[in-house]
């Protein structure tokens, strides 16, 4: 027991499980990353839509109001998410965005022509907008 044969093992075990714990905690999820500080419309239930902005964490999401919700007891101005219920979301709805901006114009040249694009976001750009135009209906 006092030699370095026996406790280099040991430390090095433990290192590396403290750099395995300090790791996994960071990880997120890479398709839930491109969501991150974004505006976004997220189905909760059959009947529930809420929207907000959407911040990724490792053990799961925040999505912050707009406009805080009115309860008896408080103001709810941000609702967290655990992994369990994020399995449970089908999809994300990010609105489009500003024309004005960078992304807005290459956003609307995509779906201008997205037959021709090259990337597959052309598609989906398209088929987001159209869940815009019927989340539209319901949400006004």
């Amino acid at each position: 027991m006092d030699t370095l044969a026996f406790w280099l093992p040991l430390l090095l075990l433990f290192i590396t499980a403290l750099l395995g714990t300090a790791l996994k905690r960071k990880a997120r999820d890479h398709c839930l990353k491109k969501f991150e500080a974004s505006k976004v419309i997220v189905p909760l239930n059959d009947e529930s839509w809420e929207k907000g902005i959407l911040y990724v964490f490792a053990q799961g999401l925040e999505l912050i109001y707009e406009n805080p919700l009115l309860s008896p007891v408080a103001k709810i101005s941000s609702r967290v998410l655990h992994p369990s219920e994020v399995c449970k979301i089908p999809y994300f709805i990010r609105p489009a965005p500003d024309a004005d901006t960078r992304s807005g114009y290459r956003w609307w040249k995509e779906l201008e022509n997205p037959i021709l694009s090259t990337k597959p976001a052309g598609l989906l750009s398209t088929s987001i907008t159209c869940y815009e135009m019927h989340l539209g209906r319901h949400l006004k």
